[in-house]
């Protein structure tokens, strides 16, 4: 379980290296504090996002 949770958050570090994320005009959202328990809030509601592969990231490698 920890290991399919490292993986997870190792996946989710790479995209933020590799792509610019940006909401859509007119999207917002806040977190949902209600969800507790969990080291990540998850957003009250769904928004769309532009995204755009970064110029000159570096490739992360796991070791």
């Amino acid at each position: 379980k920890k290991y399919a949770l490292c993986q997870a958050k190792w996946f989710m570090l790479s995209l933020v290296n590799a792509f610019d994320f940006e909401l859509c005009e007119g999207e917002k959202t806040e977190c949902d504090i209600n969800y507790h328990g969990h080291e990540i809030l998850p957003p009250t509601n769904d928004v769309q996002i532009r995204y755009r592969i970064r110029e000159g990231h570096k490739k992360l490698i796991f070791v």
